[in-house]
């Protein structure tokens, strides 16, 4: 194996990670906290919906059930006390129910 073929073989093996990540978030909607935090615009749009700090709905390390969190810029999550948490895995919150 020439070294060109190790380069092609890590590219290939980081677009196949990749697509599998987003193949999970279109199938389930969790982004694990391992692959990204919210970005910029989503933080913006979260914080814009709450009016009081960007919250998401979020698993917490060792829990059963999701929960609201939120989140700060400097990647901390928390709850309305300030409690912080570590949280596994995130995603946006779906939008109100408008009956």
């Amino acid at each position: 194996m020439k070294s060109s073929d190790t380069g092609n073989s890590a590219e290939l093996i980081e677009m196949l990670r990749q697509d599998a990540v987003e193949k999970y978030k279109e199938e389930h909607g969790w982004i694990p906290t391992a692959d990204r935090l919210p970005n910029q615009r989503e933080f913006i749009e979260s914080y814009v919906r709450s009016a009081y700090a960007a919250e998401f709905l979020a698993t917490i390390e060792g829990a059963d059930k999701a929960t609201t969190l939120y989140y700060s810029q400097t990647g901390v999550w928390f709850d309305e006390q300030g409690e912080p948490y570590k949280v596994v895995a995130w995603m946006p919150l779906p939008e109100r129910y408008k009956g």
